[in-house]
């Protein structure tokens, strides 16, 4: 088994506690972490009066700014709307 974490690098990271970082058995994994670095992320909500056609899912795009969108009308059961659509881009440079 494992863990998978959805959040950003730097919150992650402090989050992780103490005894963890000073734990012999733990330490050398929690230390790793250093090696990764945080990027900034910018997310846009764009909300739309109608339906665009509809997509269920998240399209990855092979820009090396724009990496994800998806109308979270489509995606998400709490944005789910059949007369309208928002569409998120998340821009990642």
């Amino acid at each position: 088994g494992g863990t998978c974490c959805a959040m950003a690098v730097d919150a992650f990271k402090l989050s992780i506690p103490e005894k963890w970082l000073a734990d012999g058995n733990t330490k050398p994994f929690f230390t790793q972490l250093n090696e990764l670095k945080g990027i900034p992320v910018i997310n846009v909500h764009l909300w739309f009066n109608k339906k665009l056609k509809p997509y269920d899912g998240l399209v990855f795009s092979r820009s090396k700014l724009l990496s994800v969108y998806a109308d979270m009308s489509e995606c998400v059961k709490e944005y789910a709307d059949a007369e309208k659509s928002m569409l998120e881009l998340v821009f990642a440079p």
